[in-house]
């Protein structure tokens, strides 16, 4: 067990005293890393949290460039659609309305005989 109280001095606003429990092994990892970077175990925690924050952001910028991609993909695909189906509707209208012109000719026809 790490007691991680930045040096027993005054908390700050932004510092918060925590109580950590960790594996004998991974304790000894962090002796290591304190004695070969010449800090205290205090500052060795600090560093590897301040790391693994780092890592979870980089992480998680990837993660959501991922998403963006996937969306930008869609919202592009559902342009192009809508596109294409406001382009069907303008046919549509012209087949109506061409239709239209037909029905009337043909019934002027019919009442001509």
């Amino acid at each position: 067990m790490i007691k991680f109280f930045r040096h027993q001095k005054k908390k700050t606003p932004s510092e918060q005293p925590i109580e950590l429990f960790m594996d004998v092994s991974t304790y000894e990892q962090l002796k290591k890393r304190a004695q070969i970077d010449g800090i205290s175990e205090d500052d060795a925690l600090l560093r590897s949290l301040e790391q693994g924050m780092h890592s979870y952001w980089l992480h998680m910028a990837k993660v959501y460039q991922e998403d963006y991609e996937v969306v930008n993909q869609l919202h592009e695909r559902y342009k192009r659609d809508n596109d294409l189906l406001k382009g069907i509707m303008i046919q549509n209208e012209r087949f109506y309305e061409i239709l239209a012109g037909r029905e009337a000719q043909n019934s002027t026809e019919g009442e001509k005989r």
